[in-house]
């Protein structure tokens, strides 16, 4: 027997663009009322709520941006599972309309979803196969008019109070993140359909690599930072790994900014682990742990580290790839809060953490010839630290 969403794509293959107008725009795709009916319609609407309190309203849409390997993922995964659990996101924030959840995850699979799922809701104490969520392990083409179709037929059926895309680059390939109206063109679809359902909208985005601005003036391309009604950053304060354990711990400023939010900023811990780094089919385990501002800089594994020292290991744990001296430089160039630092400070960093077996290193150690990489970035407990 054929599903509802073979036949819904069978539908959409006679006849898309009857069908998309029906069902993703309505039989009136461009309303117009008078004013007064408009103000008599609001005030006759049930008092509005949040969906997140204070940050997120019922039915708004907004970007969850971070940079690189910043925790965007789990900070998704917290938010599905909160809202279809009642639990507080982030262990801090009320869920105040909790529900149904569809979220579409297009990085990792099947496997490391459940994995991160799991483990948020281990924290919890929530049962995961409890839960109202809905999971696609691919994101929908935000331009393509079948996958808008199946979408809005999978929020027809379901009435999620949230659906997350995570991420924002695959969801709409092709699109130039520069162009403003393009990404208004691939972003308009989506939210319509959330909106006529009264879905909150939050999609999983990336900082651009230029250094330059804070929060969400650090979003990728020129679209995403207009569109959203709420915006939340995510920015690395310090990291640490347990050489032993494997266990990633993060240190994360989480800002919101918003059209009917006042601009906040949280402080938060983020400790990720498994039973077994070696198997990565072993349990996964997560905790959240909000901070005073300004704590949480200090990492004990730094005690005796100049601060030139702890700033080029960031730059060399940011990465699982090879760096040298010059490209250490070039990264340290695009943090615009911090000077440069010279290449011989970078090489004396270098040989300490060398010493301290948190870099290894290959070639002809000079200026122009070595190589540099993090030695936790190829251990076993890979997966435990960057499930992200």
């Amino acid at each position: 027997m054929r599903t509802a969403l073979e036949q819904e794509d069978d539908w959409v293959r006679d006849d898309p663009t009857d069908h998309v107008q029906r069902v993703v725009l309505g039989p009136d795709p461009l309303p117009i009322e008078d004013l007064a009916t408009l103000l008599a319609r609001v005030d006759a609407a049930p008092p509005p709520k949040y969906l997140i309190r204070p940050f997120i309203a019922e039915g708004d849409h907004g970007m969850f941006a971070a940079e690189f390997k910043a925790g965007k993922t789990w900070g998704m995964t917290d938010m599905a599972v909160s809202v279809a659990s009642t639990t507080p996101w982030l262990g801090q924030f009320e869920v105040e309309t909790p529900g149904p959840v569809l979220l579409f995850a297009g990085e990792g699979g099947p496997r490391k979803i459940a994995r991160r799922i799991r483990a948020v809701c281990e924290s919890r104490d929530v049962d995961p196969a409890t839960l109202p969520i809905r999971v696609c392990v691919r994101v929908p083409h935000l331009t393509s008019e079948a996958a808008m179709v199946l979408v809005a037929a999978e929020i027809e059926r379901n009435r999620p109070v949230l659906v997350i895309i995570d991420p924002l680059y695959l969801a709409a390939r092709g699109a130039r993140g520069s162009d403003l109206y393009e990404m208004g063109a691939n972003l308009e679809g989506i939210q319509v359909i959330c909106q006529r359902a009264g879905s909150a909208l939050i999609i999983a985005h990336h900082w651009n690599k230029t250094g330059e601005g804070k929060g969400a003036k650090r979003m990728s391309g020129a679209g995403p930072d207009a569109w959203g009604r709420v915006l939340i950053s995510a920015s690395v304060v310090s990291r640490h790994t347990d050489r032993e354990t494997g266990a990633s711990s993060v240190v994360l400023d989480i800002d919101f900014q918003g059209d009917e939010i006042a601009e906040t900023t949280t402080r938060i811990r983020r400790k990720v682990w498994a039973d077994d780094p070696d198997d990565l089919s072993s349990a996964m385990h997560y905790e959240v742990e909000i901070m005073e501002a300004g704590a949480g800089s200090d990492d004990p594994e730094h005690t005796g580290m100049r601060p030139s020292t702890v700033r080029v290991l960031s730059v060399v744990e940011s990465s699982d790839e090879w760096w040298t001296v010059r490209t250490i430089g070039d990264a340290m160039a695009e943090e615009t809060a911090r000077l440069p630092l010279k290449a011989r400070t970078i090489q004396e960093a270098l040989k300490q953490l060398v010493s301290a077996d948190l870099v290894e290193s290959k070639g002809i150690l000079g200026a122009s010839g070595g190589q540099w990489r993090s030695v936790r970035a190829h251990s076993p407990e890979i997966e435990a630290r960057d499930a992200f």
